[in-house]
């Protein structure tokens, strides 16, 4: 039961994240070009930082894009506001108690 329900959980924030990620696109355009920006700044320190090394930064520069970025935080955001409604709707009916 635990695999299924951690299935449905990523599968259900890379939904999510999708819809936001879609719905802040057509919403708030200026605030996602800040976001973008945002990401290639990250990118290009992640590239330009040395953090990485010469053998793997290549694949960092073809497999690590601005979108990707972005879409992986949606995805997280995701994921950690689903983890507080499932706390808080759990705590609300008397779900576990300890772990």
């Amino acid at each position: 039961m635990g695999v299924l329900r951690a299935t449905a959980t990523i599968f259900l924030s890379v939904i999510l994240g999708a819809l936001v990620f879609a719905y802040m696109a057509v919403q708030f355009p200026d605030a996602m070009e800040s976001v973008f920006a945002a990401a290639g700044y990250v990118r290009g320190l992640m590239v330009d930082s040395g953090l990485v090394p010469p053998r793997y930064n290549v694949w960092v520069m073809f497999l690590v894009a601005e979108q990707q970025l972005v879409f992986l935080g949606f995805v997280i955001l995701m994921r950690i506001l689903m983890a507080m409604v499932a706390g808080a709707v759990g705590n609300s009916f008397g779900g576990r108690r300890g772990y």
